[in-house]
């Protein structure tokens, strides 16, 4: 009888604290109950502005979790700005696979949660099929390039400098070590 009370306890514990979830994430930290996302669209703009990824998946950045995307993808007047919060979301994802990995990544692998919204629209955005078996991360980057339309804007700008300087590194890398196994 005890264990059975014992059992109970736990599991109304456990039951309480289910539909709270606490992420720290990129120096973010934040409260929010599953059924509360926020629909504040200038702190989801601040927030990606200040994004700083610690992980090569996408789908595990937990601030994207505390902002209802969908709604942003709903309205009409967020449009213009979402390719431009997006693209700046998977541009600093990127790099930082690249910094850390010296590669890009499966986007399709990282698609769960907000992070398939926010892939899933940018693949539509730019008539990608997302049945593919495979889009690589440095997509963003080089549809960023051939668009020409998000040049402008001074972080996407220094991001798509800072990719280039990695590539350029990678490559320098890479030539190195053939060029020492010829020895």
């Amino acid at each position: 009888m005890k264990i059975s009370i014992y059992i109970l306890s736990i599991f109304i514990f456990l039951s309480c604290n289910e539909n709270q979830k606490t992420t720290i994430d990129e120096g973010l930290s934040t409260t929010i109950t599953n059924n509360e996302k926020s629909t504040d669209f200038l702190e989801f703009q601040k927030n990606a502005d200040d994004f700083m990824p610690t992980q090569i998946d996408l789908s595990k950045v937990l601030f994207l979790e505390n902002y209802d995307i969908e709604y942003f993808i709903s309205k009409k007047e967020f449009q213009k700005k979402l390719e431009t919060v997006f693209s700046k979301i998977l541009l600093k994802q990127y790099l930082f696979q690249l910094e850390n990995s010296n590669q890009g990544y499966d986007l399709l692998g990282m698609r769960s949660g907000n992070a398939k919204l926010i892939i899933d629209y940018f693949l539509e955005l730019n008539s990608i099929n997302n049945t593919r078996e495979f889009v690589n991360s440095a997509a963003p980057f080089y549809i960023t390039i051939e668009k020409n339309n998000l040049l402008n804007n001074i972080v996407i700008a220094d991001l798509i400098a800072s990719i280039e300087r990695e590539h350029s590194r990678i490559n320098e890398e890479s030539l190195k070590i053939i060029n020492n196994a010829d020895d």
